[in-house]
């Protein structure tokens, strides 16, 4: 019978348990006396008995560790998720020290949203971190590790929509991408992109000549070697546009041409045109390679080719519109979308979260007409 961290020492015989790794460290293996396999299965339930009651009676700390374990084993948070409320915990634990959660109190909380609102974060941003709180204290209720959720009853309101949930008009939209300068293709691919299927900043940045297929006129959103999407449940679908497929059966067909560089001196030759696109080639700006691996969301990742936020916010600080930020061309594909009708599952799909997230940023909007083109 093979039980997890239970072995058995060669030389000697006598059974031993290996407990798992807390935080990068591996505990010392811890002999159970016996050469007996019965009786070294016996000890190894009652170890992993004693382990959990201790587990249970823990700290802020350990407690929000298993409960973070607990959503991704059940696929509930994804990794990054899973971090971010580590990271909120232990901003509390910073300000009230790590306690047993029994000891928290509605008035602890309450000392910690009066530290968020005097360091003057938003209020947004302060709700989110609220939300996280209470999702976790009504874990640990449901556990029996303390009565009462201790974040019931404080709220912070939402005054002003932050930059993520504002979205551009029709108008507005299509004045950014009018207005991009002629030689700066490479931006405009990215406003396509993301005012026009909704891809995430590193999905543009990612994205390969195979990812679009125009006779099915899809976006196919896949796993590359450099790569691995947020959403990762295989293959993501997204419709393109008839405006998109315009203008991407036109982008595609041109021969790329590298970006001249000036840096405030004399702008050099414009270099050769690159050949034509190869599927694996990247969409936008080919001619960068992938940027080196850096460990991140607990793994290691090609960080970005091509940061596009800082011409992409010049030139909408340009047209007038400072507030635009790069997430916002995200929220906008969707937005305008549910003002059109298009079903939340399908939304959800394409945008590549929950259907519960795309319901509750985009189902107060008006419905209004057919989604065929509603992006357009």
């Amino acid at each position: 019978m093979k039980l997890r961290g239970l072995y058995r020492k060669t030389d000697s015989g006598i059974f031993y348990y290996q407990p798992p790794m807390a935080k990068g460290v591996r505990p010392k293996p811890i002999s159970l006396g016996t050469k007996i396999e019965e009786e070294a299965v016996e000890a190894y339930y009652a170890l992993l008995a004693d382990a959990n009651a201790a587990f249970k009676k823990g700290t802020l700390r350990m407690e929000a560790a298993r409960f973070t374990a607990e959503k991704r084993e059940a696929k509930i948070q994804r990794s990054n998720s899973s971090a971010e409320t580590e990271r909120i915990i232990g901003a509390v634990i910073d300000l009230l020290g790590n306690r047993e959660v029994s000891s928290y109190t509605h008035e602890d909380i309450r000392r910690v949203h009066k530290a968020w609102l005097a360091r003057g974060l938003s209020s947004a941003t302060i709700s989110g971190y609220l939300a996280r709180l209470r999702g976790f204290f009504t874990w640990a209720v449901e556990e029996r590790l303390i009565r009462e959720n201790p974040v019931k009853g404080i709220k912070q309101p939402r005054d002003l929509p932050t930059r993520s949930e504002r979205y551009c008009t029709k108008e507005e939209r299509d004045r950014l991408i009018a207005t991009v300068p002629a030689d700066r293709q490479d931006l405009a691919l990215v406003m396509w992109l993301g005012f026009f299927a909704g891809l995430r900043r590193r999905e543009i940045d990612q994205a390969r000549r195979d990812w679009i297929d125009l006779e099915a006129g899809v976006i196919r959103v896949m796993i590359t070697p450099t790569y691995t999407p947020k959403s990762v449940r295989g293959v993501r679908t997204i419709r393109i546009s008839p405006r998109l497929h315009a203008f991407l059966a036109a982008y595609l067909e041109a021969p790329m041409r590298p970006r001249k560089r000036g840096h405030g001196k004399e702008v050099a030759p414009a270099p050769a045109p690159l050949p034509a696109l190869k599927p694996h080639d990247y969409l936008v700006r080919p001619d960068r390679k992938p940027g080196r691996k850096v460990k991140t969301r607990g793994k290691k990742e090609n960080r970005y080719r091509f940061d596009a936020r800082r011409p992409f916010r010049e030139h909408a600080a340009a047209q007038g519109l400072p507030w635009v930020a790069f997430h916002t061309m995200r929220h906008t594909w969707a937005t305008l979308h549910a003002l059109a009708g298009t079903p939340m599952t399908t939304l959800a799909k394409e945008l590549g979260d929950e259907v519960e997230t795309v319901f509750r940023h985009y189902i107060g909007y008006q419905r209004e007409s057919s989604h065929a083109s509603a992006v357009d």
